[in-house]
C-alpha cells in the first residue's frame, strides 16, 4: 500500500488518523490485560489505562505530523523533478525526448506538424534575447490554446515546435494547422515601442505508427522548407480549396 500525501489538509487528516490508532491500541490492549486477564479492578486498572492514552497522545502527533509533512514533501519534489524533465523549461510545451515517446507511444495514425517561428533570428538580432525567448512563449501558449486537449505540443529546440493529432485525417491537420497559424499571426507584440510582428511556417505531414518517428519528422521537415521556400508564413501542403470550402460551410 502506497501512502500519497500532497496537501497539508491530507497531513492534519492522517496525523488525526494516526494518532487515534496509537491512543486507542494500548488502551485496548492495558485495559483488556489488567480487568480482562489479570481480573484488576476497573478503579485501580485506570491508572494504567490513563498511562496508555497519555503518553501516545503526546508522542504521537508531533511524530507523525513531521512525517507525514515530510512525505508530502518528497512527494512535491518528485512532481516537479517529474515535471522538469517531461516539460521545456521555458514554453512549458512537452521537450523533445517526451513528445517523441508520446507519438512512438500512440497505437493509431495521426498527423503531425512542424511549426518554425519566421525570422528568429532577425527577432533576437533587433530585439533581443529577451523579446525572443517571450515570443517562444507566446507561441507555445497560443498553439496549446489552439489545439487543447485533442493533440501534444512540443518543442524541438530552438524556435521550432511540433503537433501532434491523434486520428486526425490529413484535411483536418491542415485545417488545425491553419488555425495554428492565423493564431500566431495574430499575436504580436510592442518592444521599445517598436511592433514586432510574428509569424511562423508549418509543414504538416500524416504518421504511421508502423514507420519510425524519423520518418514523419523527416517528411515534416521537407514541407517545412518548402513553407520557407514559398514566402513563409503559410501551411505546406497547402489548404485544397475543397477543404476550406467545407470549413467555411461548417462554420
Amino acid at each position: 500500500m502506497r501512502l500519497f500525501v500532497t496537501t497539508r489538509k491530507q497531513v492534519l487528516r492522517y496525523t488525526a488518523l494516526i494518532t487515534l490508532i496509537a491512543v486507542a491500541a494500548p488502551v485496548l490492549v492495558v485495559g483488556g490485560v489488567l480487568i480482562g486477564v489479570l481480573g484488576v479492578p476497573l478503579g485501580a486498572a485506570m491508572l494504567g489505562i490513563a498511562i496508555a492514552f497519555f503518553i501516545p497522545l503526546l508522542i504521537a502527533p508531533p511524530i507523525a505530523y513531521m512525517a507525514l509533512s515530510i512525505i508530502r514533501l518528497l512527494h512535491e519534489t518528485i512532481a516537479r523533478v517529474d515535471d522538469h524533465m517531461r516539460h521545456d523549461g521555458l514554453t512549458g510545451a512537452l521537450n523533445r525526448s517526451h513528445f517523441l515517446d508520446r507519438v512512438r507511444a500512440w497505437p493509431d495514425a495521426g498527423s503531425l506538424m512542424i511549426c518554425d517561428v519566421d525570422h528568429f533570428k532577425r527577432i533576437n538580432d533587433t530585439f533581443g534575447h529577451a523579446a525572443g525567448d517571450e515570443v517562444l512563449r507566446m507561441l507555445a501558449h497560443a498553439v496549446q490554446e489552439v489545439v487543447g486537449t485533442r493533440g501534444l505540443v512540443g518543442r524541438l529546440g530552438g524556435e521550432e515546435f511540433a503537433v501532434f493529432l491523434p486520428q486526425a485525417d490529413p484535411d483536418i491537420a491542415l485545417l488545425e494547422a491553419e488555425s495554428i497559424r492565423l493564431a500566431v499571426e495574430m499575436l504580436g507584440m510592442v518592444v521599445d515601442g517598436r511592433r514586432l510582428a510574428i509569424t511562423i511556417s508549418i509543414g504538416c505531414t500524416s504518421h504511421n505508427p508502423s514507420l519510425p518517428i524519423g520518418t514523419t519528422l523527416k517528411r515534416a521537415d521537407a514541407l517545412l522548407y518548402e513553407a520557407k521556400q514559398q514566402g513563409r508564413n503559410c501551411v505546406m501542403p497547402r489548404v485544397p480549396q475543397r477543404v476550406a470550402e467545407r470549413d467555411q460551410a461548417r462554420a
